[in-house]
């Protein structure tokens, strides 16, 4: 055994009678030293206090606590003729003490700084060093945290989950319009409800909607946003493809009657430009266009 642990080994371990369990308050399951067994290692290691080993007090202070509560503390050096430049330690108590029943004022405060001052400078000598290795629980150690009960995991509802999912499913049609080039507001609604349409219809998985996702179920709509993700260049192709026919919508470029959206021919157009019309109409229409166009202009003279 190395010379240098020779008394740390001789201190280290307080026998049974000397360690108490704290039964209640902050410090309750945690091991209380006794003291005077400090004392007794000390002594028969170093010799009688004051002769083999002593102390000198070199400060005794208070500090106020963050309610009415106040603290005393006490600064020491410990010496043995083998440590003669002295170990410092700061040891604290409780002057004024919030309790059950109201503030507690100790007339022992300085005494058990003190003590406690004298138990942290003969850790350093290893006095007690198997209770602070962690093998006890003291005032020093963590206290332990309570064990967090967890709140019983909420399973999301069926309303819950389906909003998700179609937030979930504008989100990558967006990026299938973007892909497009599409903008015009009427022209998206019509190419969703159409892309929903030939993809439920004739299928087992999802219900045959022609207009929305409305009436579908989170998983069915969870699936069809999975076809916009994994395949999103395969639909987008699909979707700019000639669709405008299967919705009702003329093709880009297709002139329209004003009234009723019907595909103008070549003779609506000639009609609509021989009679002045600003905006192109059909045949069933341009005569009410007409009729307005020359009233408007009988009330102006």
């Amino acid at each position: 055994m190395s010379d240098n642990l020779k008394i740390w080994k001789a201190v280290e371990q307080p026998p049974s009678w000397a360690l108490k369990t704290i039964g209640g308050g902050r410090l309750k399951g945690k091991t209380d030293i006794n003291p005077q067994w400090r004392y007794h290692a000390m002594t028969e290691q170093f010799g009688p206090c004051g002769a083999g080993w002593w102390y000198t007090i070199d400060k005794q202070w208070l500090e106020p606590g963050p309610t009415e509560e106040v603290c005393a503390f006490v600064n020491i050096t410990l010496y043995t003729e083998s440590c003669p430049h002295g170990i410092p330690a700061t040891g604290g108590s409780m002057l004024v003490a919030m309790e059950k029943n109201g503030l507690y004022v100790s007339d022992e405060a300085y005494k058990m700084a003190l003590t406690d001052a004298l138990s942290v400078a003969m850790k350093y000598l290893g006095v007690a060093a198997q209770i602070y290795y962690g093998a006890e629980a003291t005032k020093y150690s963590k206290p332990a945290e309570p064990e967090q009960k967890k709140a019983p995991r909420k399973e999301p509802s069926e309303d819950d989950a389906l909003l998700a999912e179609e937030a979930k499913f504008d989100l990558a049609w967006s990026g299938v319009m973007e892909d497009i080039g599409e903008d015009d507001a009427d022209a998206v609604t019509a190419l969703r409800r159409y892309f929903i349409k030939v993809t439920t219809e004739g299928s087992k998985q999802f219900l045959v909607m022609s207009d929305s996702l409305n009436g579908m179920s989170s998983r069915e709509v969870a699936k069809l946003r999975a076809m916009l993700v994994k395949g999103r260049e395969k639909v987008a192709g699909h979707c700019a493809g000639d669709w405008r026919e299967a919705v009702g919508l003329p093709a880009i470029g297709v002139q329209v009657c004003s009234t009723c959206n019907a595909v103008l021919e070549e003779k609506d157009k000639a009609s609509c430009a021989i009679a002045g019309l600003k905006e192109p109409y059909c045949s069933k229409h341009a005569g009410e266009a007409l009729a307005k166009k020359m009233k408007g202009a009988t009330n102006e003279g």
